[in-house]
């Protein structure tokens, strides 16, 4: 604890002297975080030494785990049993068979996370789109003009890709397309 205030006052002085590489402070403050992490290292191998000093039974089996286990991020290494199947479907032999090895699992996640293309196109060839409805000249020249005025110029650009500078300097220019746009959009 005494190491741990120390480091956190060294720290605070270090960041005040931030714009001064050359000041003894930061010196002094890694040299301190060097020691405090090799103390916390010390307590970690002695807590180890009197876990497997004192080790009995169950605790054996968790010291074989700890030692001959793969190195990880300390989450979570496997991915437990998965059940396969409908929840409400009736009980019964093979309505909810169980995956247990990791090629298993393997597999059973690429089928469901990238299932097989379909054997036939969903589209046709010469689709039938109904046509065009007729409209009013609901929107206005006046209305897309106004609209644009209103961009901020330097905003990062929308969905469609399109800075609002580049529809702002050139307002006069698309105003009757981008009329035409809205008008089949709405």
């Amino acid at each position: 604890m005494e190491l741990k205030k120390k480091k956190k006052k060294l720290s605070s002085h270090s960041y005040r002297y931030r714009a001064l590489p050359s000041h003894p402070s930061h010196e002094e403050h890694r040299a301190i975080c060097k020691q405090y992490s090799e103390e916390i290292w010390k307590a970690k191998q002695a807590h180890l030494h009197e876990f497997l000093k004192y080790a009995v039974g169950h605790d054996i089996w968790v010291a074989n785990q700890y030692i001959s286990g793969p190195g990880s991020d300390r989450g979570k290494s496997r991915i437990l049993t998965l059940l396969l199947g409908q929840t409400d479907s009736p009980p019964g032999p093979g309505s909810n068979p169980k995956v247990v090895t990791n090629e298993e699992k393997s597999c059973t996640f690429i089928q469901t996370m990238f299932p097989c293309k379909p054997a036939h196109r969903l589209i046709t060839d010469h689709p039938c789109y109904p046509s065009w409805l007729p409209m009013q000249d609901s929107i206005m020249e006046a209305q897309v003009w106004r609209h644009l005025s209103k961009l901020s110029p330097h905003k990062a650009m929308g969905t469609n890709e399109i800075p609002n500078v580049s529809l702002k300097e050139t307002t006069d220019v698309i105003l009757p397309y981008l009329q035409l746009c809205c008008r089949y959009s709405e």
